[in-house]
């Protein structure tokens, strides 16, 4: 099967049901090719749960999930692999692979090498130094990042991020998105869940807010992103700023829990 470049990935009215509980509802959303999609909410929303419908971990209760015109039930597990390729948020290792062999498997679906990709995302992710490392001996900035260049190895035409930047410092944290953005201009579909408001209003081109399982708001970030509805889903009041570019900055009102 061709794998062209430039696919979007949709899920169309998809609900997951887990151990009798409804965890998603409905819930339709389009990660255009081009475009990084953040996907937002607080804990327990149903973000990580709609990342894994979309790559393809979560059998579906209702709804359907596409990668250009292919059902991803219609792709064998080798053909999702060189679709899409996922970060989830536990990386643990029960088996001593060091970092290379580890940002190596990340070619494993197109069967060869590629060195001057591998060069690349080997210094965009700051891992050259702990290659012959073994990955359960890193700490859990330098794990994310030596799986972060497994990932973007990868080189697939969708990319799907579980809160890559939660164990980073600011300075990789911020190359990370600088990696994200610099693959949806390159026609990508990036789609990264974050807790970071201010990152997806800076990095994002359309945000998904999720709350109880349901799509409250999607958009453009300064149309998602509101005090109101920020403070409404989060249970938090907050304030917007803007940055020197424009963007949405939200900073809480510390002492204003509006939650229930």
């Amino acid at each position: 099967m061709e794998i062209h470049s430039g696919l979007g990935i949709s899920a169309d009215n998809v609900s997951i049901t887990l151990d009798g509980h409804r965890i998603l509802n409905d819930i339709s959303v389009v990660a255009e090719p081009g475009k990084v999609t953040a996907l937002v909410g607080p804990n327990g929303a149903g973000k990580s749960t709609l990342l894994a419908a979309l790559s393809g971990d979560h059998e579906l209760s209702g709804g359907d999930v596409r990668i250009g015109e292919h059902s991803i039930t219609e792709l064998s597990i080798a053909e999702l692999a060189r679709y899409r390729a996922v970060l989830v948020q536990s990386q643990e290792l029960s088996v001593p692979f060091t970092s290379r062999e580890v940002i190596d498997f990340g070619r494993n679906p197109w069967g060869c090498p590629n060195e001057e990709l591998l060069a690349e995302v080997i210094a965009e992710c700051d891992v050259a130094h702990l290659l012959d490392r073994e990955v359960p001996t890193l700490s859990g900035g330098e794990r994310a990042r030596v799986h972060s260049a497994r990932v973007f190895y990868q080189d697939t035409p969708v990319v799907l991020l579980d809160e890559p930047t939660a164990a980073l410092d600011l300075h990789h944290a911020e190359k990370i998105m600088g990696m994200m953005r610099a693959r949806a201009a390159a026609g990508k579909a990036v789609v990264v869940v974050l807790h970071d408001l201010s990152a997806a209003a800076a990095y994002a081109d359309h945000v998904v807010v999720v709350a109880q399982g349901r799509v409250v708001k999607q958009g453009p970030p300064a149309e998602t992103l509101d005090a109101q509805t920020v403070s409404e889903v989060y249970g938090i009041g907050v304030e917007v700023l803007r940055d020197s570019a424009g963007n949405p900055v939200l900073v809480p009102q510390r002492g204003q829990d509006l939650s229930p």
